[in-house]
């Protein structure tokens, strides 16, 4: 998964996911991935985009990066964008100018962004960098949440900015 780019592409009403990168099977002894959508849209899947790598004694993450420039993702049932079982210093991704649209409505509790750790995780989760990322949200509610399924895993390295358009408003995270 080098030099791999994925443009105006359009992933519509899947039962699962819209674009999911399942990396656990590659690990620190791989390839660098360098893997960059650009303009890519995910519209009515289950979560718009999510990224899942190793972390732990067994599965430890691939090195490399990820970006996603230009992304939507808009009326996904869960969250429009997912991170992982990420290690924070290990595999950055870098969402660049990104939207999530209309996530996760009917389950308030679900945050738009989601970063997540998995059961036999032992790094901290994250590495994780937002650049003028947008959440537009009819529900009142953070645009980012962690999940820890890890036991007391904590999160590192998330950094940037995301404006949350609702209701008429805007705020800065």
């Amino acid at each position: 998964l080098v030099d791999c780019v994925m443009r105006r592409c359009l992933a519509e009403g899947n039962q699962g996911d819209g674009y999911v990168l399942y990396l656990k099977n590659l690990g620190r002894n791989s390839a660098p991935i360098s893997i960059r959508l650009e303009d890519c849209r995910a519209v009515g899947n289950r979560c718009g985009f999510r990224f899942i790598t190793g972390n732990g004694e067994e599965r430890s993450a691939v090195g490399g990066r990820m970006e996603v420039v230009n992304g939507r993702f808009e009326g996904s049932l869960g969250s429009g964008i997912a991170v992982a079982e990420k290690p924070a210093q290990v595999c950055p991704v870098r969402l660049l100018n990104c939207r999530v649209v209309n996530a996760a409505v009917a389950e308030p509790k679900t945050p738009p962004i989601l970063l997540q750790s998995g059961p036999g995780n032992s790094e901290a989760v994250g590495g994780v960098e937002f650049v003028d990322c947008v959440v537009v949200d009819p529900v009142e509610r953070l645009p980012l949440g962690y999940r820890d399924f890890g036991g007391g895993m904590k999160l590192a390295a998330i950094s940037g900015s995301i404006t949350v358009e609702h209701q008429g408003r805007q705020n800065v995270y």
